[in-house]
């Protein structure tokens, strides 16, 4: 009977641990997957930074806690807040991974996960199985530990370190501990590397000094084994007199100040229990349901468990001995910031939430009540976290790309304050010329005025780089206030900054009105619509890579001053007339009302080359239009794109991640040595007839053997294929350059859906002609490619189109027949009477389209007011149908109304305007004929007005 209790038992035991252990796995699998998505998709902020500097460093530089300033021109030594452990480390990680913001918060994930199987043994010793269980589970889904396990700081470390140093001092305090010389070796190890981690895990020294004075005072026979808290006592007493000696003094701007213990316990609880991204004021209700579940956890641990004092109350001097610390510092030298800087006593509180589970499991309804809320508000703060981007850092990234792409040789950027430094060579890494101002030597506002008084003589731009996380580098802003009264701004673009300002701006430091027009690199004559004529352009640059951009500067001549603001499109096209670059800015050279008539102009712009455009040979083309209506200035006659020759596109020195990739539809797809990275869609709903638009991003593995045509297709849900297409595997002219191992490729595709196309969801799949076979189907990898669906890269809606074909009442009924495609029916305008009208006047048309056939043309409609003269005084031209509706979707009969605006100038004089429309093919601008005219005529009439001032 005894053997069978005992096998039973055993039994029972190892079924535990292999649960326990499948528990564990579960809870590590979640973190790792949680904690490591989007790891590098956040940018580096400031604080970041500094460890990637100090990781940089030397070693006697990490040792000494130094980090070196520079502006460019003045290195100045300054001492660091933090001890260097985590340094050393973050040093032999990037020296092992490389300095990628992924390799930088490689360790904070790292620690972070060891802590979840670590907080799992702390919470059987003390307590139970199962609290230990529950305790590793709030700790694999804590979303304050989401958020420091994606920062390149020590705020996973410390607390990894300070939990092992805890249980460490625990094991060598139990009287039942056996092999103490080892665990003394292992605490005196772990506590001096917490020491040399964070400061602020002294307080946690100081509650394990408490925890083995009571623990002597209950059993005198463990007082000797209290040598390795003397030892380590007397390290860390050196430790912290070396840090007091070298410690700058506290800077009234360091951001530290006084907090009263009601915020500063507010803000613990809701970071412990929810993360920083959450508003503490909008759950503060769920805090409450975290504090009291944790409560009741330690009202159920008050008997003594495999340890050597009440768990309860050692649960508590942890938690409270660094808090109250904390806060009585405030009164001397505040040393909180915010909750990360208590972040070491977030064990105990798990651990009391862990209890607090286990004690209520015993009531299943209100178990899982509790249990259900605080997931829900997890789940919650993972979200934003993630999607909610008030709450991502700095986008430093996109900050230094824009600087990257844009600078161009004769520019100088100034890096402003110069403490951000790290941070502008991490992301933008130019090498043009940059300075850090205000100077570190002398940063006062004269010695900043005169060097920027010799940078505006010699630079032809100058950049501002601003990051303002460190506001006591520039208190007041005295950079770019100069920058603003001196000289012209021409480019101004705000970043996402979690809680400061992050902007780049350029200054020309040759004003833009130019009295006389010295000679041009490539001149013009090309007058638009009479009111601005184009002299010509000077190239900047006429060769870059992917990531940069193509610098022109325009000069113009004002032939009339303009009523409304001007923007200028440059557009990289190659020779199949496909647009792979579009950079659309405001003519800032000329306002609305400012620029006189015969000014002399010069607008530099720049044309950024997006990642991964093939490198080859294209033209460059120039559209002005009105900033408002977006209706271009076109030459009497001619196309509205000016040529501004021919570019060279050239192989990207450092092929883009996928992170920087403007990717909508995440895809590991592989086929014949290209990798398919992914997507970008505007959308996954089409309508019947749509022109099925989007981008694919292809690494290149291994050099192909020819050029590759691909076979898109479209497959129903019964295997059928209705739509199917041959296209180029990207439509320029590349060089082999653009094939070498580990390039990416654009490629750019449009599918023609057929206007009967059903209604239904579609598998999007791809093949490379000609490859060998087995090869030719782009299938997922991974473990899709085991699964039947691996081809379908990813599934699209095709919905039904709404059309009419009933015939509307309209207040102008008409039967025009142009070009026997569309049939004018009549028209309605607002107001309804236009036979006198005023200057200033707006006037609204709504016109009736029927389609008489189907169309391969996606027309444009116009409508004209002119003078006797033919002097238009008013226009617009909109697709038929609108933009998503144009002609080629139309079936025939279909009904199409298409509404139009129309804007008297405001100082034309007294004159009789006639109103006119027709349609057009804006690829030839050719006009469709009224059919039955006699003279024959290109426009259909509608209505004359008196203009009377």
């Amino acid at each position: 009977m005894d053997s069978k209790i005992a096998a039973d038992s055993e039994r029972s035991r190892h079924t535990v641990r292999i649960w326990t252990l499948f528990w564990l796995a579960a809870c590590i699998v979640l973190a790792v997957a949680l904690r490591s998505h989007q790891l590098d998709g956040q940018s580096l902020w400031w604080d970041e930074s500094l460890s990637l500097q100090r990781a940089q460093s030397s070693l006697t530089d990490i040792l000494a806690n130094h980090i070196i300033l520079t502006d460019g021109v003045t290195q100045l030594p300054t001492v660091d807040n933090h001890p260097p452990l985590y340094f050393l480390v973050l040093a032999g990680t990037i020296r092992l991974l490389g300095s990628s913001d992924f390799a930088l918060r490689f360790p904070s994930f790292a620690f972070g996960i060891l802590l979840i199987p670590l907080m799992y043994v702390v919470g059987r010793r003390l307590l139970s199985v199962d609290v230990g269980r529950l305790a590793a589970l709030m700790m694999a889904v804590s979303p304050m530990y989401l958020w420091y396990s994606q920062e390149a700081r020590m705020y996973t470390m410390a607390p990894f370190l300070s939990l092992l140093s805890f249980y460490t001092l625990l094991r060598l305090l139990d009287h039942d501990t056996q092999r103490r010389p080892v665990w003394a070796v292992v605490y005196a190890a772990s506590t001096i590397a917490m020491l040399l981690t964070h400061y602020l895990t002294y307080f946690v020294l100081a509650v394990e000094v408490i925890v083995a004075l009571l623990t002597a005072v209950r059993n005198s026979r463990l007082v000797r084994w209290l040598w390795p808290l003397v030892g380590v006592f007397a390290v860390a007493a050196l430790i912290m007199l070396y840090a007091l000696t070298i410690m700058p003094p506290p800077a009234p701007q360091d951001g530290f100040a006084f907090v009263p213990l009601p915020i500063l316990a507010r803000d613990v609880l809701n970071s412990f229990s929810l993360g920083l991204s959450v508003n503490v004021d909008e759950v503060i209700f769920l805090d409450l349901l975290f504090l009291l579940v944790a409560l009741t956890g330690l009202l159920a641990t008050g008997k003594e468990g495999r340890s050597p004092l009440p768990p309860a109350l050692l649960l508590i001097i942890y938690f409270a001995v660094p808090l109250s610390l904390t806060y009585a510092a405030g009164y001397v030298r505040p040393l909180y910031m915010n909750s990360r800087h208590l972040i070491i006593i977030t064990p105990p509180f798990y651990l009391a939430l862990g209890a607090g589970l286990a004690e209520l499991s015993a009531r299943r309804g209100v178990f899982l009540t509790a249990a259900g809320i605080m997931l829900l508000g997890i789940v919650f703060s993972w979200y934003q976290f993630f999607a909610n981007d008030i709450y991502h850092k700095d986008d430093h990234s996109a900050w230094g790309a824009y600087l990257r792409a844009n600078v161009q040789p004769g520019d100088i950027v100034i890096v402003n304050p110069p403490h951000i430094y790290e941070l502008y060579q991490h992301y933008a890494g130019s090498t043009m010329p940059w300075l850090g101002l205000p100077a570190l030597a002398d940063p006062s506002p004269a010695a900043t005025d005169a060097i920027l008084n010799r940078l505006s003589a010699q630079y032809r731009n100058i950049w501002l780089a601003l990051s303002y996380t460190p506001p006591w580098g520039d208190p007041g802003r005295s950079v770019e206030q100069w920058l603003d009264r001196n000289l012209a701004k021409t480019d101004e673009k705000d970043f996402h900054s979690y809680a400061s300002v992050v902007r780049v701006s350029r200054y020309a430091t040759r004003p833009p009105h130019l009295l006389t027009m010295a000679p041009i690199a490539v001149p013009a004559d090309i007058t638009l619509a009479g009111l601005l004529t184009f002299l010509g352009y000077d190239p900047v640059n006429v060769r870059d890579e992917p990531g940069r951009a193509l610098s022109y500067s325009l000069y113009w001549r004002v032939e009339q001053t303009m009523a409304q603001d001007l923007k200028v499109s440059l557009r990289l096209v190659d020779d199949q007339g496909q647009v792979w670059a579009q950079t659309d800015d405001m003519f800032r050279s000329i306002k609305a009302g400012q620029a006189q008539q015969g000014a002399l102009l010069r607008e530099d712009t720049n044309l950024v080359l997006p990642p991964a455009t093939p490198p080859g040979s294209y033209r460059v083309e120039m559209v002005i239009y009105w900033a408002a209506t977006g209706r271009p200035l076109a030459p009497a006659g001619q196309s509205e794109k000016i040529s501004l020759g021919r570019v060279e596109v050239i192989r990207a020195t450092v092929a883009p991640r996928p992170a920087q990739l403007p990717l909508t539809i995440r895809v590991d797809a592989q086929g014949n040595g290209l990798h398919l990275l992914g997507f970008r869609m505007a959308t996954l709903s089409f309508g019947q007839g749509d022109v099925l638009a989007f981008d694919a991003y292809w690494q290149i593995e291994r050099p192909p053997q020819h050029t590759y045509n691909l076979q898109i297709s479209l497959v129903n849900r019964q295997g059928s294929i209705p739509v199917q297409q041959l296209l180029p595997l990207t439509t320029t002219a590349s060089s082999a350059s653009a094939w070498l191992p580990g390039s990416v490729i654009r490629g750019q595709y449009r599918l023609s859906l057929p206007r009967d196309l059903p209604a239904g969801t579609y598998a999007l799949r791809i093949e490379l002609m000609d490859a060998p076979p087995g090869q030719a189907s782009v299938r997922r990898s991974g473990i899709w490619r085991f699964l039947p669906a691996s081809a379908d890269l990813t599934r699209l809606v095709i919905t039904e189109r709404e059309r009419s074909f009933a015939i509307p009442v309209m207040a102008h009924p008409l039967s025009a027949n142009l070009g026997n495609q569309i049939m004018i029916l009549g028209y309605n305008t607002v107001p309804g009477d236009t036979a006198r009208l005023v200057p200033g006047q707006t006037i609204s048309l709504t016109l009736a389209l029927q389609a008489s056939s189907t169309m391969d043309t996606a027309y444009t409609v116009f409508v004209h007011l002119i003078d006797d003269n033919e002097t238009i005084w008013a226009q617009q031209d909109v697709p038929a149908g609108g933009e998503h509706y144009q002609t080629t979707l139309w079936q025939p009969g279909e009904v199409v109304t298409t509404t139009l605006t129309l804007k008297l100038p405001s100082d034309m004089p007294a004159t009789r305007l006639r109103a006119i429309m027709g349609l057009y093919n804006p690829a030839s601008f050719a006009r469709l004929p009224l059919i039955g005219s006699l003279p024959a005529t290109d426009y259909v009439p509608l209505f004359d007005s008196d203009v009377t001032r």
